[in-house]
């Protein structure tokens, strides 16, 4: 009886054991787009209720241990309806997951996260990158934002190529200090010059003390948060895109006719101390007189004459060692280009796996100025790689780098206090003064010299050069803590290192030119123009330094428990220093115009620097709660 007794318990013990085996088996399958039918890589597969998971590799195929029959497979993919599935005696489920095209434009990325905009509780605006940035031939990411936020004011003050944009959001918020919005390109202060917009996947501009309380007393006038591309998984995707265009001014400035500019010219003149001499000794009515008829005998801005040569007799004269100009100029035909030319090329590279994603984009930019002689130049080269490597089921590294050279040049301006002098002066004087070049036979000129004037200095002027290197690389681990459908736990940590060098070279010098300023005066040549004047016969190297250590550490945990409600608290860590230095030296007459160097020039030479540095560290939290969308309190 013991014997029965002890075989019937094996039996069971037997039966047991193949009835747990049975209960617990291996699933796979594939996944694919619902739509295109097209397979869908990293997609993430979880036994609900479990940390048990794993990801589709690059053929969409995933496979999967399941402790029995009744678990519930969920089957999610950013951009697309999160799909359940209970297993049932099922052993190969393939699965079609629907587009979520309205929930992947309702996400926003706010301080430390992402909501959906329908949960905002702050005011926050966010661009379409396609149609603002990608779809214009702009290669600065501030001119291309103009106009797109409602309360987001950019100005560029002088136009100049390198001119940093001057944000303002809602209006000015200081009278006396700065009130620009504080910018973060993936969570780090930087500029908008020095980003690649082609690199860009979203930007959000945060208004409200609401939205930017987060980040401190910095973000006090607001914030724009830029996010750059990451890698996706699948295969390698190559994408080369140019483009070409050129500038115009919006409208023709011309001068007035001459009868009425010469009669605007003394009139004013008439009316400050009676009629004093108009400028450099030139006046009266036979000035005017013959003015006039030049404009009657060669056209309205000399428009029967096509070069630029002055003769004497018929351009002008020196009448008792006195200059009087005659001849009608389009200075602003001379000075303005018409057509100033940019081209942009655009190389980009990402894919991935179910392991390892990369983005890896190249841009080469070049922009000319406004002259039409000596013009500006801006060149801007940019590498952005950004890699993400799973380590395993909860944790992923992510590497983020940019790369940005930028070379820029520019004509030397000698009307001091204006980049944009020359065409100040141009606008300021009447165009009947010498704005052409010498023949060769008169004041001792060689052919080709111009007179002094707005565009004889753009003519002789040497090119300030400045360089400026940047550099960010950040380190990035996230950890998925727990997940268990109802409560998830992140974590994320992150370090960035970021460093700009800026060299600055101002190269003055003398120049060449006709002097017919002098009042009662012959006009003469003059070769070494300027070569007393310390402040334009010089040359000067700026050296700028500037580092940037950034830490945050930040966790957020999210609890859905109960039904319809939603409860969420997010709280970390941020910690900076940044350390800035400035060099510069300059040092006046130079030996040779055409070698604009300390070392060749013998003037006292003139040098000064600084150092600085801050930190700050911050702690930062955030609660919300969601009832049905109906109720948000944060």
């Amino acid at each position: 009886m013991k014997r029965n007794n002890s075989l019937l318990i094996i039996l069971l013990m037997m039966f047991s054991v193949h009835f747990a085996f049975a209960q617990s088996k291996t699933v796979s399958g594939t996944v694919t787009d619902q739509r295109l039918g097209e397979t869908l890589p990293g997609v993430s597969v979880l036994v609900k209720g479990s940390n048990t998971g794993t990801v589709t590799d690059i053929d969409g195929r995933y496979s999967l241990q399941v402790p029995s029959n009744d678990a519930v497979m969920v089957f999610s993919y950013i951009g697309y309806i999160t799909q359940e599935v209970v297993v049932g005696d099922q052993t190969e489920i393939n699965v079609q997951l629907e587009q979520d095209l309205i929930g992947l434009e309702e996400v926003v990325v706010v301080g430390y996260g992402r909501q959906k905009r329908e949960n905002l509780t702050g005011a926050v605006s966010t661009v379409n990158v396609a149609q603002t940035l990608e779809s214009k031939p702009v290669a600065d990411v501030g001119r291309s934002l103009k106009g797109v936020v409602p309360g987001l004011t950019i100005t560029h003050a002088t136009g100049g190529l390198n001119q940093e944009a001057l944000i303002k959001l809602r209006g000015y918020g200081s009278v006396n200090g700065p009130s620009d919005p504080l910018i973060l390109i993936d969570g780090v202060e930087g500029k908008l010059s020095d980003i690649n917009p082609e690199a860009i996947e979203s930007i959000s501009v945060l208004k409200d003390a609401a939205s930017t309380s987060i980040y401190g007393v910095r973000a006090a006038f607001g914030v724009v948060l830029i996010t750059t591309k990451k890698g996706k998984a699948g295969k390698a995707v190559v994408t080369y895109s140019n483009n070409f265009a050129f500038s115009t001014p919006i409208w023709e400035i011309k001068h007035a006719p001459m009868a009425d500019l010469m009669d605007a010219i003394h009139t004013a003149k008439e009316r400050n101390n009676g009629g004093a001499p108009f400028a450099f000794g030139m006046g009266g009515q036979d000035w005017r007189d013959k003015s006039i008829q030049w404009e009657k005998d060669y056209g309205y801005l000399g428009s029967s004459l096509s070069d630029e040569t002055m003769k004497e007799g018929r351009d002008f004269e020196v009448i008792g060692g006195q200059f009087y100009g005659y001849r009608s100029w389009d200075v602003f035909g001379q000075i303005l280009n018409k057509n100033a030319f940019a081209g942009t090329h655009n190389l980009s590279i990402s894919g991935g796996n179910d392991m390892m994603t990369y983005s890896i984009s190249l841009a080469n930019n070049s922009k000319e100025g406004l002259y039409r002689v000596n013009t500006e130049q801006l060149t801007r080269r940019s590498l952005n790689a950004n890699f993400s490597t799973k380590l395993n089921n909860w944790a992923t590294l992510n590497f983020r780098n940019i790369l940005s050279k930028r070379v820029y040049e520019e004509p030397f301006s000698y009307r001091l206090g204006s980049r944009l002098g020359e065409l100040f002066y141009a606008l300021r004087w009447p165009n009947n003064f010498p704005y052409g070049v010498s023949d060769g036979t008169y004041f001792g000129a060689p052919k080709g010299t111009s007179f002094i004037g707005p565009i004889g200095f753009l003519r002789n002027a040497n090119r300030s050069v400045t360089n400026r290197d940047y550099s960010r690389h950040t380190m990035e681990l996230v950890t998925d803590i727990f997940d268990s459908g109802h409560q998830k736990l992140d974590f994320t940590t992150n370090f960035s290192y970021s460093k700009s060098d800026e060299e600055i070279h101002e190269k003055g010098g003398s120049v060449p030119l006709i002097n017919w300023w002098s009042s009662g005066n012959p006009p003469k040549f003059d070769p070494a123009y300027y070569a007393t004047s310390t402040s334009r016969n010089k040359t000067s190297y700026d050296f700028r330094k500037n580092k940037l250590y950034s830490f945050n550490a930040f966790a957020n945990y999210t609890n859905t428990t109960l039904e319809n409600h939603t409860f969420s608290v997010l709280g970390g860590t941020n910690i900076e220093q940044n350390d800035f230095s400035y060099l510069t030296a300059a040092r006046p007459f130079l030996l040779d115009p055409k070698l604009p160097e300390l070392a060749t020039a013998f003037g006292d030479a003139v040098a000064n620097n600084a150092k600085d540095r801050w930190r700050v560290m911050g702690f930062f939290t955030r609660l919300n709660y969601n009832y049905k969308d109906k109720l948000l309190v944060e």
